[in-house]
């Protein structure tokens, strides 16, 4: 009879310390004690003696003696061992949120780091504690601080109920509370939508990071709360306080510009004109930023076009012409006028890389519609910024092959150079040209052994855009060998790679005869023969199945494939086996009958198939091999044999 329980004797119950003290050897007040006085490191690993220790360490009573140690270093460990313990009757969140109100920063900061990795539940019924010690009038800025730390990470839906002491928080005079009391906030999404005004007072704080959080906090509740939180901003933006320090005033436009600008598609490009009148502004901060929210509005301050292409000549500022030329390719889109479109243009001559780059980035999402402009973006990929140049080779790439092939020298020369990035993009824009790439075709293939991945990928997958399209078979065959070389790379996306491009190598059209068609047979068979994926080699197989009578000088290697350790593989090669029938009717014969008795049924029926793909001489003289496939376990292989067995019987008949 089997010692194992069963299920009903297996049934957990709950355990109480009067069974554990029934139990021990000792009373649980006594082992209570011995605990209390174990360092706490070894305390966590004597969970581990017995299930009543572990009940009393997993309790609250045994780290009380802990909790109310003078030294810091020992509370913050013990808080810390707390939060990793699993409750025992109840959550050790109670205990812990009473040192958010301790003196010493550190016990804090070590209380909010256990709350918050503790279960949400579990910290969240106490949320009403955390809610008091922000109206705390007594209570530090730290510990104000702890709090809202803690309620940041509590369910929305909970903490809505305190938002007016989160919002009493953001006067406080510490700049971390106010940052905190905005984060938490910014959590009740639409619930803070009341608060709006509160939080876009802290635009005006002194203090950047502030600015910052809130203008993350009122983008977020914008698009919960569109278009009120836009329409606020918008307000407080066209009557600043005349109190407010010039250069404070500054900063809260350009943070208020910031909002309405990610608001663009929840009630912000209502206020392009709001926008716009910053334009007028003194301080070129203000202006830049003013451009910036109007690129960000998009077509809805294309009536503003004509004062953005100005500022693409601004002498004063390199920021404000980047910014202006981006501006100006977002607000008037692909509607772009030709003038607009040369004063883009221009800006490529601009002495500076990044208002180049702007000008890049604008003509190539404009992509066939600037190839007029072609020859002055060919000109920058003589640029000393390698940032510059990665762009003008990908602008043209964009433009397509017609804007792209008279520039195709220049683009050759680039893949020698010292930015691989650079040297990518130019493989990847040489392989699309068509017939005007061929002549680099040799060039491209050095790249297969260059120090980048990423540029061996693109050499290879350019070569099998090229490779249909080499006239000279010396080429043809030098492009086939390298790839094949690089199905043994070390990175399997250039081996993958290297698979796809010789699928293509010889191939011009759909039916294949000829050199082009051996040489492409060639170059699969090598796939064969140099691939390290089971994956590959299948492939392979696969389109060698459409070559025909171009294999013959092949058959043997795809015979050696039969006898793989991948049933796929092997039922691949007798696949294109069969389809070579009389052609190489020695292969194939020796490969059927090497896999009649393969354990994979498919392979076994492809074996019999294969056989009886060779003629009725060929089934009448393995007769005795194909018989016992009559009565093989797979029905599919027998029915296989019983075709080509009835088709001998009908050829003797007759």
């Amino acid at each position: 009879m089997s010692s194992r329980r069963t299920p009903a004797r297996c049934k957990e119950r709950t355990v109480t310390p009067d069974d554990l003290a029934a139990d021990a050897s000792l009373p649980s007040d006594v082992v209570e004690e011995i605990l209390k006085r174990i360092a706490l490191r070894q305390r966590l690993k004597c969970r581990l003696v017995c299930s009543q220790w572990r009940w009393l360490i997993q309790g609250s009573t045994v780290w009380e003696v802990d909790l109310q140690q003078t030294s810091l270093r020992h509370l913050v460990l013990t808080i810390h061992m707390m939060g990793v313990l699993p409750p025992q009757g109840g959550s050790h969140a109670a205990a812990i949120i009473e040192f958010l109100q301790h003196e010493a920063e550190s016990v804090r900061l070590a209380a909010v780091a256990t709350l918050r990795g503790m279960p949400l539940p579990a910290v969240a019924s106490h949320a009403p504690t955390l809610a008091v010690q922000l109206d705390d009038p007594a209570g530090c800025s730290g510990s104000r601080f702890a709090a809202l730390e803690v309620l940041s990470t509590i369910d929305g839906a909970i903490v809505a109920l305190y938002a007016p002491s989160l919002a009493r928080c953001l006067r406080d005079p510490e700049e971390e509370v106010c940052a905190a009391a905005i984060r938490a906030l910014e959590g009740l999404r639409a619930a803070a939508a009341p608060q709006t005004a509160n939080i876009a007072g802290c635009l005006f704080h002194w203090e950047e990071f502030v600015r910052r959080a809130a203008v993350k906090a009122l983008v977020q509740i914008g698009m919960h709360a569109a278009p009120d939180v836009a329409d606020t901003v918008a307000r407080g933006l066209a009557v600043l306080p005349g109190s407010l320090d010039e250069q404070l005033a500054r900063h809260a436009r350009i943070a208020m510009a910031d909002v309405i600008g990610q608001l663009e598609a929840y009630g912000g490009a209502c206020h392009v004109d709001v926008i716009a009148q910053m334009l007028e502004d003194a301080n070129p901060l203000v202006c830049k930023a003013a451009v910036h929210t109007l690129g960000q509005l998009g077509e809805a301050a294309v009536e503003y076009s004509g004062v953005i292409a100005a500022s693409t000549q601004d002498q004063n500022s390199s920021f404000m012409r980047m910014e202006a030329v981006i501006a100006l390719g977002r607000v008037t889109g692909a509607a772009i006028s030709p003038a607009h479109l040369t004063t883009v243009a221009c800006c490529l001559s601009d002495p500076l890389a990044h208002v180049v780059w702007a000008a890049m980035q604008v003509l190539q999402e404009l992509g066939g519609r600037a190839a007029g402009h072609a020859t002055a973006v060919a000109e920058c990929l003589k640029h000393n910024h390698d940032g510059v140049r990665w762009t003008a080779v990908k602008t043209l790439h964009s433009m397509g092959p017609e804007a792209c092939a008279p520039h195709s020298t220049l683009l050759g020369a680039l893949l020698l150079d010292t930015d691989y990035s650079v040297r990518w993009a130019a493989v990847e824009a040489l392989g699309s040209l068509g017939e005007d790439g061929v002549p680099f075709a040799l060039d491209i293939a050095q790249r297969l052994e260059d120090s980048s991945p990423s540029v061996r990928i693109a050499a290879v997958e350019a070569l099998g855009q090229l490779g249909a399209r080499l006239p000279e078979e010396g080429e043809c065959k030098h492009a086939t060998r390298l790839l094949a070389e690089k199905l043994g790379d070390r990175h399997v996306f250039i081996r993958w790679a290297a698979m796809e491009a010789l699928m293509k190598i010889g191939r011009g059209g759909m039916h294949i005869d000829g050199s082009d068609g051996e040489l492409r047979a060639e170059a699969i068979v090598l796939c064969l023969e140099n691939a390290t994926e089971v994956v590959l080699r299948w492939a392979a197989v696969q389109q060698l199945k459409s070559l025909g009578v171009l294999l013959v000088p092949h058959a043997e290697t795809i015979a050696l494939r039969c006898m793989h350790a991948n049933p796929s593989v092997r039922q691949a090669a007798l696949e294109v086996l069969g389809g070579l029938g009389c052609h190489a009717a020695p292969q194939v014969e020796d490969a059927a009958l090497s896999c009649l008795r393969d354990p994979d049924g498919d392979v076994r029926r492809a074996a019999v198939d294969s056989l009886g793909a060779l003629g009725t001489i060929a089934v009448e003289r393995h007769l005795d091999a194909l018989s016992p496939c009559l009565h093989d376990p797979d029905i599919f292989v027998r029915l296989a044999a019983s075709e080509a067995i009835a088709q001998h019987i009908g050829h003797g008949k007759g």
